[in-house]
């Protein structure tokens, strides 16, 4: 059990201390199972106190939401993801079980996440597809056109659908 699991499961929980574990440990840390195979946002799912979800929210933000946000990933999938924990703090008031509540809307959340790193991988794929085909004209002795037009055409077409054609079922297999 780490201390977030203490934090997770004890009475009071507190949002100071929480900041504090997490400038102070690796975020690895957070999907880290206890014995009973939970992590420590499994317990917050589970608690019934509102600033649980606050918690939620500072766990996602660190974790999930501050890399992302570094890859550069585009406005629409930071908004996505935005949209997808606001529902998660939204579910205190709808009906039924609080604790399912919670899990559907953590696992909207996720699916965002898998979208977006999708997302991703297929730009890199692409923009490493037209990488090699513009490194490999320039390293040609003679070429027929010029760079300028090679390049124009390398712009309208890359030849993207072909890499795309023969790698895009393992991202989605993730």
């Amino acid at each position: 059990m780490t201390p977030f699991h203490v934090l997770a499961t004890s009475v009071a929980l507190k949002q100071d201390m929480l900041g504090c574990l997490l400038d102070k440990y690796p975020v690895e840390i957070l999907f880290h199972k206890a014995h009973n195979n939970k992590t420590m946002l499994d317990y917050l799912l589970m608690h019934t106190s509102s600033k649980a979800v606050q918690l939620i929210r500072m766990v996602l933000q660190k974790a999930v939401m501050d890399p992302i946000s570094e890859w550069g990933a585009t406005e629409k999938c930071r908004s996505e993801l935005d949209h997808r924990l606001e529902a998660i703090e939204k579910s205190e008031g709808g009906g039924g079980d609080l604790t399912t509540t919670r899990r559907k809307s953590m696992d909207d959340f996720w699916e965002s996440v898998g979208y977006c790193q999708r997302v991703e991988t297929t730009s890199l794929v692409e923009l490493a597809s037209w990488n090699m085909k513009m490194t490999s004209v320039v390293q040609k002795e003679e070429s027929e056109t010029t760079d300028d037009q090679y390049r124009e055409s390398c712009r309208c077409r890359s030849g993207a659908g072909v890499v795309i054609e023969n790698v895009f079922g393992y991202l989605w297999d993730g």
